[in-house]
């Protein structure tokens, strides 16, 4: 089970941004995914990278995800860093899509998936 150490920082993302916050999903080595909202109810991905990540590894995904457009692939709405209790954490918003996450179909399992 995944230990969302992030999410009041998810949490106040939401509370500022004007979404609504819905639930942790999965937690992996360098960030961990939120499901939140937009008020009208369409469903968001919400990516906090964690502290010390990799910023290499966050900016290959976001150049990649900024020249990828295909149905299957998720779009990048934002891109920002947030500050909360004196820390600062870079963030994404995507396009929600079900399904799983790309490692639960390219390799073993290394992070667990929460339904909510």
């Amino acid at each position: 089970m995944p230990d969302f150490k992030l999410e009041s920082v998810a949490r106040a993302i939401c509370k500022d941004g004007e979404f609504d916050y819905g639930c942790g999903i999965t937690e992996g080595s360098f960030k961990e995914t939120y499901r939140i909202a937009k008020p009208d109810g369409t469903r968001l991905a919400l990516k906090v990278l964690k502290p010390g990540s990799s910023p290499e590894r966050s900016e290959r995904e976001v150049e990649a995800m900024t020249h990828c457009t295909h149905a299957n692939i998720a779009k990048l709405l934002v891109l920002a860093v947030f500050e909360h209790e004196g820390q600062k954490y870079t963030f994404l918003v995507e396009e929600f899509t079900d399904g799983g996450t790309l490692d639960s179909y390219s390799v073993p399992a290394r992070s667990v998936a929460m339904q909510c």
